[in-house]
């Protein structure tokens, strides 16, 4: 089936935060009650009451749910970053004809009460060190990992912007931000879901807002961790950063907490685990199991099969060590991203992951920071070569507008 976007399944927006909401919102309308009907059905089947109306009830109850967040998260987007991403979701509302209650609803409740749902999530990032990349730069690979119903709508999108840098960013139709993304300046960022316990419900940004934000107007990891680090935000999460001097780093972050974890090896690993010593008090335990709707998960018993998979094979690959001599090419580092822990297809706590109605495999990503390129295999990484999305060298480079101060949300 073609997607929505055509063959390339790439969208090129321009102009300041709400310009560009605006174009993915009018390129992206038709996908918009298909995707409530997708959200809404986690909790909800349509053949239980018909496509038709399950898409009707869908839309109506994202956007109570979206009205409710606005009125508790408005003050933050109105004060962050000069208020550019509160304009952004009037664009993005008007470019999709919706109200701006639904739009919001769209991208809120996927992050908000995901995060406090009772399901698994295997997403996968490794920054590289430019001493074992075959580009000679630093890179991150990435596997998101999301309900397979969603696979259907994601995309590449390339930003022009006037306010901030040129980036090329993985997203959904849905959200003004993105997942993950590499900009002109070749800072590279990722975004894991984490199980943080602390939700307050206070008003925040989402993050794959703030994972945009950061490629608008962040050129290093330095600058990156320091916007992570101070901002307000929704719900826990893990972020890998890689920038074109070969930084690395990563932040977790809770509602009230931030750490940054870094290594002097030549791979940084992050999945949808805290693995600094001093989050772990913020986040479900190892044991623990989910409740509710989705009951009986053991939330963590992915993160520990792929952190073992993970140890076996990169000794295979040359990396694991601060002086590996392999280089992880593009054929090593798919191998390895596409691995299905020794079985012929994988499962639900493999790497690369499959027949998990909750959560696969839905893209492969390798960003590269010094071409400033992104690579992606949509769907499972096992599935076909990756596809180069590269910056444009004469993309319009935009101003980047002096930062609004940001205090710090924990205590």
């Amino acid at each position: 089936m073609t997607h929505y976007l055509g063959s390339e399944r790439s969208l090129t927006v321009t102009g300041d935060a709400c310009e560009r909401a605006f174009q993915q919102g009018r390129a992206c309308a038709d996908q918009m009650t298909p995707a409530a009907s997708s959200i809404a059905s986690l909790v909800v089947e349509s053949r239980h009451v018909g496509r038709r109306v399950h898409e009707q009830l869908s839309r109506a109850a994202l956007a109570c749910a979206g009205g409710y967040y606005l009125y508790r998260h408005r003050s933050a987007l109105e004060s962050h970053a000069g208020g550019k991403y509160w304009r952004a979701q009037r664009g993005f509302a008007e470019g999709a004809g919706v109200s701006r209650a639904l739009m919001f609803g769209l991208g809120a409740v996927p992050e908000l009460v995901g995060a406090q749902m009772g399901y698994t999530l295997g997403c996968t990032a490794l920054a590289l060190s430019p001493d074992v990349t075959s580009s000679g730069g630093a890179q991150i690979v990435y596997n998101h990992d999301f309900p397979p119903r969603f696979g259907r709508y994601n995309f590449v999108r390339y930003n022009r912007p006037s306010d901030g840098y040129a980036s090329v960013c993985l997203a959904y139709p849905i959200m003004v931000g993105c997942l993950a993304g590499v900009n002109e300046r070749g800072l590279a960022l990722t975004l894991n879901h984490a199980f943080s316990t602390d939700y307050h419900g206070r008003g925040g940004i989402l993050l794959t807002t703030l994972v945009q934000d950061c490629l608008d107007r962040c050129a290093t990891v330095a600058e990156a961790v320091d916007l992570f680090t101070h901002a307000s935000v929704t719900n826990g999460a893990i972020l890998t950063f890689a920038d074109a001097s070969g930084d690395r780093a990563a932040v977790e972050r809770s509602c009230t907490q931030a750490r940054v974890r870094r290594t002097d090896g030549n791979v940084l690993c992050s999945f949808n685990k805290y693995r600094h010593a001093e989050m772990e008090a913020y986040e479900v335990p190892l044991n623990a199991v989910s409740a509710g709707l989705m009951s009986g998960i053991p939330l963590h018993e992915s993160n520990v099969a792929r952190q073992r998979r993970y140890d076996e094979l990169l000794p295979l690959c040359g990396g694991g060590s601060a002086e590996g001599q392999m280089k992880l090419d593009e054929a090593a580092i798919k191998l390895l991203m596409s691995d299905h822990d020794g079985k012929d297809s994988g499962h639900s706590n493999s790497i690369c992951r499959h027949n998990d109605e909750l959560s696969e495999t839905l893209w492969g990503a390798i960003l590269c920071c010094k071409t400033r390129t992104l690579k992606v295999v949509f769907g499972h990484t096992c599935s076909g070569p990756y596809k180069s999305y590269a910056l444009e060298v004469d993309a319009p480079r935009g101003k980047v507008p002096a930062s609004e101060p940001v205090g710090r949300v924990f205590s």
